[in-house]
């Protein structure tokens, strides 16, 4: 099975993606498009030959406080900046009758080239993620995300992790 990752363009009908996980159902049925179309985020697409939605991700920009957020003294060694631009993957998913195929890495790395090509563009220190759950911090650090430091005041997201983007170009380009 091949598959093709689009930027979102009004073309594509993603009406019957559903995925394990309700909240990115929900996202990607009630709240994507908004986004996407307002520049809060942009919507990418994985889609097979027949024109099927087999998985998405969200991406958008953002930034990370060096001494705040970075885990240890190495982390933050050599950075002159205190605020570190970022590309945030916002959300990721595969659709859930898709086993076994290796969708959920070809997605992962679909988002990271985005993320690296972009950077090219608009310097990024690092691309970030929010994993929803152990199962997510698991897949994550699987590509070498590591948790960044939680700040009491921001529990919303205790499992924020973040990769390198050097780190993400020789994911991509070994």
């Amino acid at each position: 099975m091949s598959w093709q990752t689009i930027r979102y363009d009004g073309k594509i009908k993603f009406d019957n993606f559903e995925c394990e996980e309700p909240i990115l159902n929900e996202y990607l049925h009630k709240h994507a498009i908004n986004d996407h179309n307002n520049d809060f985020s942009t919507l990418y697409l994985l889609i097979n030959d027949n024109l099927d939605v087999c998985a998405f991700f969200v991406l958008s920009n953002g930034s990370i406080s060096r001494k705040d957020n970075l885990p240890n003294a190495k982390a933050r060694r050599n950075l002159k900046y205190s605020t570190l631009g970022t590309i945030h993957i916002g959300r990721l998913a595969r659709h859930k009758d898709i086993i076994g195929q290796k969708l959920g890495i070809r997605t992962m790395h679909s988002a990271l080239e985005t993320a690296v090509e972009s950077s090219k563009s608009s310097a990024a220190w690092a691309v970030t993620v929010d994993a929803k759950n152990n199962k997510a911090e698991n897949f994550y650090a699987n590509f070498g995300f590591v948790k960044l430091k939680q700040i009491e005041s921001n529990s919303e997201f205790p499992k924020a992790m973040y990769l390198k983007i050097s780190d993400a170009r020789h994911i991509i380009e070994p």
